[in-house]
């Protein structure tokens, strides 16, 4: 899958200010020793025990050891990131407090300036695990880089041009086409009367925006629309197959998979659609509805997140 988009760090840590805390916790209980899954929910629930972050809740029910460890492991990914430390389940190699991290932690009157070095060092694709490779071809960023010159070049940023132009800057390249981009938008918004039509402009231009950037996922899940249609229109049983539910699950699938309820009530649409004799075009539809607000709706907690990092920062400068 291609990389369309940036953020620095995880919406699962919403507050920069904690990192410090969570990685003091890091070195003084992990320090050296593996970083398996038996470990990544002891430091999780380390981090909840001392107040650093508080458990998602999750229903009715208690949460779960995996979904404590996939918790742990979006929370160290800031730190991983951030350079501040080494923890990946997938390497042979311990939990490491890096150089960068021992400054942080031993000298916290100079805080601001330790997340600055590290931040300006950000850079997509890099050597970190699941951080390089064929979907990053087109990729070359250093999303903090970004976020100071177009900031400067345009004096500030509003959360709307956040949310669909900077965090899908993927390119050093691209910098001076996106501060076209967002002068034009600003213009044609400005022209608009009422805050009703505003908005109505900012989510169409959103979704557009989303459609572009997304374009080669777009066609790989309508390819398999397509063999989804072909199959149905040859026997409706078809959909009660394991390959249907193979083909759907690929279709609807979302950042946390396709198991989620938005997915599966997707799913039931399609296939609804399907046995009412829907076409190609008219899944496809269907799809892009579901797909498109999707997307939107995760770049908008990227804004909230980019926000909380970049902000402070760039007020220290």
């Amino acid at each position: 899958m291609k990389y369309s988009q940036w953020t620095i760090g995880s919406t699962t840590v919403r507050n920069p200010d904690r990192l410090r805390d969570g990685l003091q916790i890091l070195k003084d209980s992990f320090e050296n020793q593996k970083w398996n899954t038996s470990q990544q929910e002891r430091f999780f629930n380390l981090l909840c025990e001392k107040g650093v972050y508080e458990a998602p809740k999750e229903g009715a029910t208690e949460i779960t050891s995996p979904r404590k460890q996939e918790h742990a492991r979006k929370w160290i990914s800031v730190l991983n990131q951030l350079g501040f430390c080494f923890a990946y389940e997938s390497s042979e190699k311990p939990a490491l407090i890096t150089k960068a991290g021992t400054a942080l932690l031993g000298n916290p009157e100079i805080e601001d300036e330790v997340f600055l070095r590290q931040l300006l060092k950000y850079q997509k694709p890099c050597v970190l695990p699941k951080q390089h490779g064929a979907s990053f071809s087109d990729v070359s960023v250093l999303p903090f880089v970004v976020s100071l010159r177009i900031v400067h070049e345009l004096q500030g940023l509003s959360k709307e041009e956040i949310s669909i132009f900077l965090n899908t800057t993927v390119r050093m390249g691209d910098i001076g086409t996106i501060v076209s981009q967002i002068k034009k938008y600003r213009t044609r918004k400005n022209a608009i009367s009422g805050n009703v039509k505003k908005r109505e402009f900012y989510f169409a231009t959103q979704l557009h925006h989303v459609e572009v950037i997304f374009h080669d996922e777009i066609t790989e899940r309508k390819v398999l629309i397509k063999e989804l249609v072909s199959e149905v229109k040859k026997d409706i049983r078809y959909l009660v197959s394991a390959r249907a539910k193979e083909l759907l699950a690929g279709i609807t699938k979302g950042g946390k998979g396709s198991n989620t309820s938005k997915a599966k009530q997707m799913q039931r649409d399609i296939v609804e659609a399907l046995r009412a004799g829907g076409t190609e075009s008219s899944i496809d539809r269907i799809f892009l509805g579901y797909f498109l607000p999707l997307k939107a709706s995760t770049l908008k907690d990227y804004t909230d997140l980019t926000a909380s990092v970049v902000r402070p920062t760039l007020l220290y400068i």
